[in-house]
């Protein structure tokens, strides 16, 4: 045995020395593993993301998208909420009421296989879908959004003096769709500023017939948005007042429903018509005193 093997075996048979190796063997393994771990969870992923501003409802193609490097550790925090597959987007459209910001990621709530429809289908079983006109006036210049809920009041003239009495009708009702007097969602697009003309609710079909037939006699609906949410609400709509449908059905035989379920809240014409009844007895009467 020569004598580099004898310094080696003595070496090696000390425990200080023997101690030490381990340590510093230790280390390493925890280094080496420590090292590869942060390198895997930093490693930086290509996700995509919209470098334009993508509107409800457009469909995404190949030139709205760009790619930008995220953190592996990140991504996987956000499983599940973001897409990462352009083939999950490309010929997709962006979800009802979610514009798809400039510079932002493609969360899966906001990005649909379908062109989305109309807020029509979330009306729900046995509930009837009703058109009122607004203005920028009656929509409280265009404060009444999707989702929102309003009460809606009536106010009747009474036939023989012409004194109005109004009252809340229905309660907590949410408005589905606000659109344009082309159809269009007022909403859904921020780069125009649409004008509100019709407001989409879903009533019962008690309700619809009583609005119906109140709109035919000459009442007048106010939509009187509130602060309420939908974890405030109960039930989707509430009718409050018995006395109002009772009016209407007792005046029905006056009023046959032609279809049209259009209620129009631009305009008093229950008011007008009082008005252009006083305005020919003014002018009856002024025709009378000139001929005397």
């Amino acid at each position: 045995m020569n004598s580099t093997q004898i310094k080696i075996k003595k070496f090696l048979g000390n425990r200080n020395t023997v101690t030490i190796l381990c340590a510093i063997i230790g280390i390493a393994v925890l280094f080496v593993g420590y090292t590869m771990t942060v390198n895997r969870a930093i490693e930086p992923v290509q996700v995509p993301y919209a470098n334009n501003d993508i509107q409800p409802r457009d469909k995404i193609t190949e030139d709205d998208i760009s790619y930008m490097p995220l953190a592996k550790a990140a991504l996987d925090k956000m499983k599940g909420s973001i897409l990462t597959d352009k083939d999950d987007i490309i010929n997709h459209y962006a979800a009802t009421n979610s514009l798809i910001p400039n510079g932002s990621l493609f969360y899966s709530s906001a990005v649909v296989k379908e062109r989305p429809n109309e807020a029509v289908f979330e009306a729900g079983p046995n509930m009837r879908l009703t058109f009122f006109k607004v203005s920028m006036d009656s929509s409280y210049v265009n404060s009444i959004l999707p989702d929102n809920y309003i009460d809606i009041y009536a106010s009747v003239r009474d036939q023989t003096t012409g004194m109005p009495s109004v009252g809340l009708y229905i309660q907590d009702v949410r408005v589905l769709s606000v659109k344009t007097a082309d159809g269009e969602n007022v909403f859904e697009n921020t780069e125009e500023k649409r004008q509100p003309a019709y407001i989409l609710v879903a009533v019962t079909e008690t309700e619809f017939m009583t609005l119906m037939k109140g709109s035919g006699l000459g009442v007048t609906f106010s939509l009187i948005p509130t602060a309420k949410t939908k974890k405030d609400v109960e039930e989707e709509s509430k009718m409050v007042s018995q006395d109002f449908e009772d009016y209407v059905n007792t005046r029905a035989g006056e009023f046959t429903y032609s279809g049209d379920n259009v209620i129009d809240t631009t305009t008093d014409k229950s008011g007008q018509d009082a008005q252009t009844k006083t305005d020919d007895t003014t002018t009856k009467t002024e025709d009378t005193t000139k001929k005397q």
